[in-house]
Order: structure tokens, then sequence, then C-alpha cells
């Protein structure tokens, strides 16, 4: 399925990346990321988009007078020029007809991404194929996307990574320092303040 439009949106309430695809402008496929998923998919869709591009890239024959060389690498840089500069200006547009899956007001929830498989074809397209595969549920999607559109869908990630906050700092508590055995402050605290590294929990 050729995917014209995308958008991703982090939601807090389940600590979850929504991805939406308009198909054609008639479906639509919704399916949720993880963190551990997100995290572990970005560097293997940078990898498959840098190839993506690679096959769009002319082939420099030696035999080739320089002047046509110059003219393709050229043509080439045009051609990455257009992929990363997608249209982030024109709303997502919800289509309006049937929802493949996860459509808002349907029963079906959006995809709960557990595997991808990502393939890039000598055409120069992307073939994503996302899949459910839990217990009671095993399902997937096919995704075609150009280079633009993968290049799109890259910074749309690293755009909600952000907003997610995942990949924020912990700083660790300072440790408290305690006052030495047989000391003045010893005797008089009569307790041990509570150490820095207590274990935590999460409840």
């Amino acid at each position: 399925m050729n995917i014209k439009q995308v958008t991703v949106a982090y939601q807090s309430e389940q600590d979850r990346l929504l991805m939406r695809f308009n198909a054609d402008h008639t479906v639509e496929f919704r399916v949720w990321l993880t963190r551990r998923f997100t995290l572990a998919l970005l560097p293997v869709l940078r990898k498959a988009a840098g190839d993506q591009l690679a096959l769009l890239a002319p082939v420099v024959d030696a035999a080739i007078p320089l002047e046509d060389q110059r003219q393709r690498l050229l043509e080439q840089f045009r051609k990455e020029e257009l992929a990363y500069a997608g249209d982030f200006k024109t709303p997502y547009a919800s289509p309006t007809g049937a929802a493949e899956t996860g459509a808002s007001g349907s029963e079906k929830p959006p995809l709960l991404v557990t595997e991808v498989k990502i393939t890039v074809l000598k055409p120069g397209q992307l073939q994503m194929q996302l899949s459910e595969k839990l217990p009671g549920r095993n399902s997937h999607i096919d995704l075609m996307m150009d280079a633009q559109m993968t290049q799109g869908l890259l910074h749309l990630l690293t755009q909600a990574l952000k907003s997610s906050q995942w990949l924020e700092d912990i700083t660790p508590l300072a440790p408290q320092a305690l006052p030495a055995a047989g000391s003045p402050d010893a005797e008089e605290s009569g307790a041990l303040p509570e150490p820095a590294d207590r274990p935590k929990y999460l409840n």
C-alpha cells in the first residue's frame, strides 16, 4: 500500500508513539510504537533510508565524459534534496473512506508493533512490514514509501522522540555525607540519614 501522508505523535497517557498512515487518501493505518521498539527501529530505518538514496544514485562510468558525470551527480543531488524537503506544513488529513486498522471510532485498536521487516527495492522504494505478534493477536500491514516519505518519517519519529523525553538524562541524587563514627554530630543525630542509594520503587 503506497503511503500519501504520515503523522507521528507522542501519547503521554499510553507512553507510546502513535503513527498514522494515510494510504491513497482512502485508507488509514494506525500503529503503536513502544519506547523499546522505537529506539531499536530508528537506527535500522536510518540505514535503510541511506540505502534507498544510494539506489537512486547514478552509476559513474569512467568512460563517460567528465561533464556528463557532473550532470549525473547534479541530478542525484537534486533527488536527495527533494527527498529531504518533505512537506511538513500541510495538515494531516484523515481519510474519508474505510479504515483498515485502528481507526478513530473503530472497535479495532491500533496495531501494537512487535516486529518490523524493512526491504529496499530496486526502483528506490522502501517496503516496511509492521507486525503484531502477541498471544491471540497476529496481524501485519505492508507499506510502500518513496525516498521523500522515508526521510519525512525519520524526521517525524525524531521529533516525537524528543517530545516523549525518553532520552532525557536522569540526574542521580547526590550522596549524603555521613558523620564520622564517634563524632559529636553522630552522637547528637541519634539516627543515620537515609542512604542515597536506597532502592526506588514505581508502582
